[in-house]
């Protein structure tokens, strides 16, 4: 994937933590089809779809896998 879409990267980001394509369709609730479609960079995904993705990787790279919005305060990185 030398030139993949930022679409591509993150849906093959996803497709790693929820280990399978299947996984993946089911997460985003998709056709596999439609699915391959977009890992293949044939079709950009709809934009709901790509946030969701986003989302899923996201939520995998949270401290302790703790979700952003249970986070307190002084546990954001600083934006300084």
């Amino acid at each position: 994937m030398k030139h993949a879409s930022v679409f591509q990267r993150t849906l093959v980001r996803a497709l790693g933590i929820v280990r399978g394509r299947k996984a993946l369709a089911r997460a985003l609730r998709v056709p596999g089809s439609d699915l391959d479609a977009w890992l293949a960079g044939e079709e950009s995904p709809p934009k709901w779809v790509f946030l969701a993705a986003v989302d899923i990787v996201v939520e995998a790279s949270e401290p302790l896998g703790m979700p952003r919005r249970m986070r307190a305060p002084e546990q954001e990185p600083s934006l300084q």
